[in-house]
C-alpha cells in the first residue's frame, strides 16, 4: 500500500473539548440532551490541509422514557486551511424491537461545501451507517452480553463521527465498510468491548498514483463506571 503522506510516519495531536447537559422533556416523556464538541487537530505534514483543523459540532438528542426510541440531529462546521468552512448534517434514529432484545440504529452523514480541488473532486458527499445489536442472556462467562454488526455505505470525506467524537481529517474518501463488535460484562460496573472492522478508501497522494486500499483494524476497550 502506498503511503498517504510524503513521509513514512506522521505525528498528529487531536484535542477535544466536550460538554453536555440533560433537560427533561415536558411535551413527551423522555429526556433532551444538548451536546457541543470542539476539536483542534495539529500534525507535522508539510503538504495538504490536514494540519490546523478546527471543528465545532453541536448535537441535540431525544431519548424516550415510554418506548425504546432515540432520535438525534448533529451539525458540524469544519475549517481547513485556505478553504471555506465545510458543513455536515448527521441525523440518526435508533429503536428497540423483539421485546428489546434487538436495537437498530441508522445515521446519515451529509457533508456540503467541500473544495473539489482539495477533496478528490467532491463538493458534497453522503454516507449512511447501519448497526444492529443483539442482546444475549447467558450465564456462561465466554458468551458476550451483546453483539453488534455494522455496515457503512456511500462515500464520506472529512467526516465527523458524532458517536466516537472523531474527526477524519486525512485526504482520502471512505467508500464503505463492515464491522463487528462484542461486549462482555466483566463486573457489575465494568465492560470489555472488542471490535474488528474493514473499510475501503480512495486516495491520491501526489506524486504517487491514485489508488484504492482496504484498512483492517482491531480494538479493545475496558470501561468502568463509578
Amino acid at each position: 500500500m502506498a503511503p498517504i503522506t510524503q513521509t513514512s510516519t506522521q505525528n498528529q495531536d487531536n484535542w477535544l473539548l466536550s460538554g453536555h447537559v440533560h433537560v427533561p422533556s415536558i411535551a413527551w416523556p423522555g429526556r433532551w440532551t444538548i451536546q457541543v464538541d470542539t476539536h483542534r487537530i495539529y500534525n507535522d505534514t508539510s503538504t495538504g490541509d490536514s494540519n490546523g483543523v478546527r471543528v465545532i459540532a453541536p448535537q441535540l438528542s431525544w431519548l424516550s422514557y415510554s418506548r425504546p426510541l432515540k432520535i438525534d440531529l448533529g451539525y458540524a462546521s469544519s475549517h481547513y486551511k485556505d478553504s471555506a468552512n465545510a458543513t455536515q448534517i448527521s441525523p440518526s434514529i435508533g429503536f428497540g424491537f423483539n421485546e428489546n432484545q434487538n436495537w437498530f440504529q441508522a445515521r446519515a452523514y451529509l457533508t456540503r461545501n467541500l473544495d473539489p480541488t482539495r477533496s478528490l473532486g467532491y463538493s458534497n458527499t453522503q454516507g449512511t451507517d447501519f448497526k444492529l445489536t443483539q442482546h444475549l442472556h447467558s450465564s456462561a462467562p465466554w458468551i458476550p452480553s451483546s453483539i453488534t454488526i455494522g455496515l457503512e455505505r456511500g462515500k464520506r470525506f472529512h467526516t465527523i463521527d458524532m458517536t466516537t467524537q472523531t474527526v477524519y481529517n486525512l485526504p482520502m474518501v471512505n467508500e464503505g465498510g463492515e464491522n463487528i463488535a462484542a461486549t462482555w460484562k466483566v463486573t457489575p460496573s465494568s465492560d470489555l468491548s472488542v471490535q474488528a472492522s474493514k473499510n475501503r478508501y480512495f486516495a491520491e497522494p501526489s506524486p504517487l498514483p491514485a489508488h484504492r486500499f482496504t484498512l483492517s483494524t482491531f480494538s479493545a476497550q475496558l470501561a468502568t463506571a463509578w
